[in-house]
Parts: structure tokens; sequence; C-alpha cells
């Protein structure tokens, strides 16, 4: 199995979840409400969906070397992140597929937070070059 280096979010930060709530316009108190959130029986303040999908994306886009490697994602969001959190994106290849557009890595992804908390996971198909690909089929023998 060839496993995608991950990518690691050393702690995720309220000043980064605000600065995204300025760039989407996102006006949720839950992202930024203490006393909102313990009501609510939450962690704390809650990340972005997208934030999280992005630390996905970022870690496939370092392995492949584009964005526009990233042909298809199928994510499913299961939890949340909060400030303080470390979290881990994850990813290896379950199998190659020779297309007419060249080899693509059907992939299974997830972000994972320490302790084993998963919080989003799900599959990426991924453009890879020739060479990738023949890493990649070395490995699964």
């Amino acid at each position: 199995m060839t496993e995608i280096p991950p990518l690691v979010v050393p702690a995720v930060r309220i000043e980064d979840i605000i600065t995204i709530m300025d760039v989407m316009g996102d006006v949720n108190p839950i992202h930024v409400d203490e006393d909102l959130v313990r009501e609510l029986g939450l962690r704390g303040p809650v990340n972005q969906g997208p934030a999280n999908l992005a630390y996905i994306v970022n870690m496939l886009i370092a392995w492949a070397g584009s964005p526009e490697s990233i042909r298809h994602l199928n994510l499913r969001f299961q939890s949340i992140s909060c400030p303080g959190d470390r979290l881990e994106a994850r990813g290896n290849v379950v199998r190659l597929i020779h297309g007419d557009d060249g080899p693509v890595a059907h992939c299974a992804v997830a972000l994972v937070r320490e302790g084993g908390e998963v919080i989003l996971s799900g599959t990426a198909d991924v453009s890879v070059t020739t060479t990738m690909a023949e890493v990649v089929e070395a490995a699964h023998g």
C-alpha cells in the first residue's frame, strides 16, 4: 500500500478561524462564542468545515504537485475540530486506474484528530505522473 505523506496541523488556531469567518462572510457565532458552544455541549468553538476539507486538499496537492491533479473528492464530515486540536491529514492509494488521460490514483483519505477521532473521511481520485504510477504499482506488488 502506498501512503501519501501526511499533512500535520500542529494546532487549530482561533485566529485562523476568525480569518476564515471574515473571508467567507461567515457570521455563525458557533465559531467564536465560548458561552454558546458550552451551552451546546461542544468541546470548543468549531473550525469551519471548508478549513478541515482544505487540510485534505493541501495534502493531496503537496503529494501530486498541482491542484489540477485532484479529479474527484467524496468526503463525509464526521466530527468537528476546535482550537488547540492537533490534526493530521492522511491518505493511501487503494488502487491505480489507467485511463485515457493517464494514471489516476484512487485514494482513501481522512482528517484525524490526535487521539484517533476521525473528523472527515472519504476518497479522492488524483492524477499522477507515470513515474508516480510506477512507484505505486511496485509498492502494490
